[in-house]
């Protein structure tokens, strides 16, 4: 039958919470590279801590052996729940229970030191949980599923099954993905003082936290990769999924993917070159500021802009895009400050301010009008993308 199913080897068994606390605390129980951050609330933490303590059926932790490493397991499911439990009795939270009192596991040093040189008694945010609570706490069990032999993909797509159980973001769901693009763009994010948080500091609208810096740096890595600038099919932050997905073959709506399942040897051409775009998009950005480069589709018009033109001196090409970014920015705040006026004016004044306005699109030329126009509506769109790419090559090669 394995040419039907693939069957995988496991073990069920209860494992008490200090076992779990243990495991994680020596480096046996550990997150995978792709696991998803912690963005549980304190009030979850607290909500599961009580559960245990309450003795309510917990769900079951999934593990499975690090391939290279069997005294090592990763957490597939469950990574919210270890966390909680191993910051609980670490004394990083309290909890409240049924006298309205808060209660930690154990006293952090500060709590010590106000104690013993200030303040005499607990107050009913620095009471000590019971010993026989602690004790029940460190007794309980969960059911813990551990798989063994997986390889790595396998671990990925049990992974992404178990966590479909609950909303994944975009970002995550790249991030959990068997890809050596992904791996590559999460090993230089980790980096210290990386681009990418350069990037961050200077494009507004790129972030970093939860993974989301793959909603700019995959999109710009798929420019680096268009062979026809008259198509831009490139990727959207909205196409993520589906072009880091992409295996050459067709996809439901029998529409041939772009294959981004990279061997070794490509992605060792493909990323280097797009690091060497991104360095001198970086000098680019650098060099313009403050000008505001403050939406994404622009972002990426001046990243494709740039990877098509970085032969040219970088200190003439960032001049030129300064120049033509800040009279678009100076256009776009003069026209919205007068049609607030003509929204807000009474009927007589109204002509008035439509000629102003009128005055203010003449001056500025057909190309800056039409970049403007180009942010409003899908900016990241590969019509708009195309018309921002034409101006760029018209009016600043």
């Amino acid at each position: 039958m394995e040419h039907l199913i693939t069957t995988y080897r496991s073990e069920s068994k209860d494992m008490d919470i200090e076992t779990i606390f243990t495991r994680y605390n020596d480096g046996r129980v550990t997150f995978p590279p792709w696991q998803r951050y912690d963005n549980w609330t304190t009030k979850y933490k607290h909500v599961f801590i009580r559960s245990i303590l309450e003795a309510k059926d917990i769900p079951t932790i999934y593990l499975c052996k690090v391939p290279d490493d069997t005294r090592k397991t990763y957490i597939l499911d469950g990574g919210h729940r270890t966390r909680a439990i191993v910051e609980y009795i670490n004394g990083d939270f309290s909890i409240p229970l049924k006298n309205g009192n808060w209660y930690f596991f154990k006293q952090k040093e500060q709590e010590k030191s106000i104690k013993k040189n200030g303040r005499k008694t607990a107050t009913s945010q620095s009471l000590l949980l019971p010993t026989e609570l602690q004790n029940k706490l460190k007794d309980s069990t969960i059911r813990v599923v551990t798989y063994s032999e997986l390889t790595e993909k396998d671990s990925r797509n049990i992974f992404n099954e178990l966590n479909h159980q609950r909303p994944m973001t975009n970002a995550e769901v790249v991030n959990a993905h068997s890809s050596l693009l992904v791996d590559n763009i999460r090993r230089i994010s980790e980096q210290d003082d990386s681009i990418v948080d350069d990037l961050v500091s200077l494009v507004p609208k790129f972030k970093k936290e939860k993974h989301a810096y793959y909603n700019f740096m995959i999109p710009m890595f798929s420019m680096t990769e268009i062979r026809d600038s008259s198509v831009l099919n490139h990727c959207e932050p909205k196409t993520l999924v589906k072009y880091i997905k992409g295996d050459g073959d067709y996809d439901g709506k029998d529409k041939l993917t772009h294959n981004t399942q990279f061997s070794k040897s490509e992605i060792n051409t493909l990323f280097p070159n797009f690091l060497e775009s991104l360095r001198i998009f970086r000098e680019v950005l650098t060099a313009i500021s403050p000008t505001r480069v403050t939406e994404t589709g622009v972002a990426y018009s001046l990243f494709y802009y740039t990877y098509c033109n970085q032969d040219k001196d970088i200190a003439n090409l960032s001049n030129n895009i300064k120049l033509f970014v800040d009279s678009v920015v100076e256009y776009k705040e003069k026209a919205k400050e007068i049609q607030k006026k003509i929204e807000t004016s009474k009927s007589k004044d109204i002509s008035k301010h439509k000629r102003e306005l009128e005055k203010l699109r003449s001056g500025v030329g057909e190309h800056i009008i039409t970049w403007s126009e180009t942010t409003q509506n899908n900016p990241c769109g590969p019509t708009n993308m195309k018309k921002r790419n034409t101006i760029l090559s018209e009016y600043l090669s």
